[in-house]
Order: C-alpha cells, then sequence, then structure tokens
C-alpha cells in the first residue's frame, strides 16, 4: 500500500512541471544582438615638431590612412606667410625669409616658432576628426658677414689710414664692434659710423731692423674681430708691409775749441734708427794736386820710402783753424 502512495504522489510532481528546470546550455534560445555602429577608424603619423632653417626649402609629407572606401581629407591651418599646402599630396612646402627666426627688437632670439593646426577625417565619417597642433621651428642662419679691409703698405716714419667696412644683411645697419689681435704697436682704431672703422698706424724707424738682416721691408699681420647685434662673430686676417726708412746717423760735437796747452774734443755719434751702432772713423783724402806730385816722385824711383806730406785736418766738413788746424805725417 505504502508503494502506490509514494508513486502516485511521484506522478503528480511530475504532472505539474511543464518547464525543464535544468534546460542543456549548448540547446538554449536566445534572441541575436544588434551589432553597434563603430566610427571608422583613421590612421595618422604627423610629427609634433619640424625644424626648418632660414633660407632653406623644407618640404614635409604628411602620412595619413582611412578604411575604404573613404578618402583621406587633411586640413591645415595657421600658415605662415609664404607657405604653400597642396591639399592632394598632402605636403607642405616653405622657404622662411633670412628674418623668420629672428624676432624684432630683439636679437638674440634664433630661434622662432610657428603652430598650425593639422584636421584629418576620412569622406565616409566627416565627423570623426582628429585634429593636432604641428609647430615649426624656424632656426637662423646667419647670411654672409664680412670684414671688408685691404692688405696695405707703409714706410716707416708715415701714417697710414686703412678703411674698414663691415657688411651683414642680417643687420644692414649694424651696429658692430670691432676688436684687434697682434694690434702693431703705434696703431689704432677709430670708429668712423655703426658699419666703419679705419686703422690709423705710425710705424716708427725701429720696426725694419737692419741689424738683425738685410731687409729692406718687413711685414706685419693682425687679426680683426667684429660682432653683429645676435653675437655672430667673424675674423680677418690684415697684412700691412712696413718700408725700411735710412735716417742719417747723428753727431754731436762742440761747435768750437778753445786753444791751449792742452785740449781734448769729445764726439758722440747715434742712429736715430735705434739699429746699428755708428762707428766714428777719420779719414784721409788726398788733393788731385797732391796725386800729381806722387806720380812724378814715383817716375823718378828715389830711394827713399817713405816722404813728409803736409795736411789740414776737417771736422764735420769744417776746416780747422786752431788745435789741430794742419800737421805733417809721414806717409
Amino acid at each position: 500500500m505504502k508503494h502506490w502512495v509514494c508513486l502516485s504522489v511521484l506522478l503528480t510532481i511530475l504532472s505539474g512541471c511543464k518547464v525543464n528546470p535544468y534546460p542543456d546550455a549548448r540547446f538554449r534560445n536566445s534572441e541575436p544582438a544588434t551589432p553597434r555602429k563603430e566610427p571608422l577608424p583613421i590612421s595618422v603619423a604627423f610629427p609634433d615638431t619640424i625644424e626648418i632653417f632660414e633660407g632653406r626649402t623644407h618640404i614635409e609629407k604628411f602620412k595619413m590612412s582611412v578604411p575604404e572606401p573613404g578618402n583621406a581629407i587633411l586640413l591645415v591651418e595657421g600658415l605662415p606667410e609664404g607657405a604653400q599646402y597642396d591639399g592632394e599630396t598632402k605636403t607642405l612646402e616653405w622657404t622662411p625669409g633670412f628674418f623668420a627666426a629672428n624676432r624684432p627688437g630683439d636679437p638674440s632670439i634664433k630661434t622662432r616658432i610657428y603652430p598650425i593646426v593639422l584636421t584629418a577625417y576620412s569622406t565616409e565619417e566627416p565627423n570623426t576628426q582628429i585634429q593636432k597642433q604641428v609647430n615649426l621651428v624656424v632656426i637662423d642662419q646667419p647670411q654672409a658677414f664680412n670684414i671688408n679691409v685691404f692688405n696695405s703698405r707703409v714706410t716707416e716714419g708715415q701714417t697710414l689710414e686703412i678703411p674698414v667696412r663691415i657688411s651683414n644683411l642680417d643687420f644692414p645697419k649694424g651696429p658692430f664692434t670691432l676688436y684687434p689681435k697682434d694690434l702693431p704697436t703705434n696703431a689704432e682704431i677709430v670708429q668712423i659710423s655703426p658699419t666703419e672703422y679705419k686703422i690709423v698706424y705710425s710705424p716708427d724707424s725701429t720696426v725694419v731692423k737692419k741689424d738683425r738682416s738685410s731687409q729692406t721691408r718687413k711685414n706685419i699681420e693682425f687679426t680683426l674681430f667684429s660682432s653683429n647685434p645676435a653675437q655672430h662673430i667673424t675674423s680677418k686676417v690684415v697684412r700691412v708691409t712696413v718700408i725700411d726708412r735710412r735716417l742719417v746717423p747723428k753727431v754731436i760735437a762742440p761747435t768750437q775749441l778753445v786753444q791751449g796747452l792742452d785740449a781734448s774734443l769729445q764726439v758722440l755719434a747715434f742712429d736715430p734708427n735705434r739699429e746699428v751702432p755708428p762707428r766714428i772713423e777719420i779719414d784721409e783724402r788726398t788733393t788731385p794736386k797732391l796725386i800729381e806730385e806722387v806720380k812724378k816722385i814715383v817716375a823718378q824711383n828715389p830711394v827713399e820710402v817713405a816722404f813728409w806730406i803736409g795736411r789740414d785736418n776737417y771736422f764735420m766738413d769744417k776746416k780747422l783753424n786752431h788745435v789741430w788746424k794742419g800737421d805733417a805725417v809721414i806717409r
């Protein structure tokens, strides 16, 4: 009897279950999910900065891609003056001028930044855009900076003026500083204007040294340095040829002597060139009349080997009429 009761209860429970409480997951039915529409991806490779030198043409090609069937569009805003952009090739071309890296009123500025904005998108998704700022960094490129001066020559004791002109397209009106290295003695630099100077040189008689060599001229070299307001520096070697000028030695002696029992004569001499110590010599000169007399005596084959000859004495081309006004010597 108990068995029939249990079976009856079990059948009642099973008959009340209309849905399987443990369905197999492999056979579970579900509604298909609607796919979410994602924006088409845009791929770009834009640099943060682009370095460009003054006076040089720079070409920059920007890289980007979009999925097909869209076409890549790239817009550029804020281009500096003179820069050109080709939308088809996505190429930027610019040749900055020689003042593009400088800031007016501040010559120490040697770089300048020009920001531009790039906007990239696809024709299929024009509302999905990528924007990026790219800095065009222009670097100063110094232009020709010259010291215009010519080699010169001057004679000792004279004054030479050498003009110096400084030119630089970055600063056509200057001002320029000029300073020398190894400038010779008795030379100075005089400023005439912000772009012009002159060198004044007066070599004395000691520049060309005759006691050291037989030279009659000497080359002197020195270097000029100049800087512009941007602190760019240039230099130039200058050569000056100094020509020797011989000055006559000077003799210092008393203008007169007083005749007496004992007399002395002191003579001093010096070289104004300060090169060769002078030497004082007493020379004898024969007169035409004495030469004729000597020839006659020699023609007679005399037995004497020496003769007394009367002599007049001169000092500084003046005949002495006192002390040694005349004497006789054996010759």
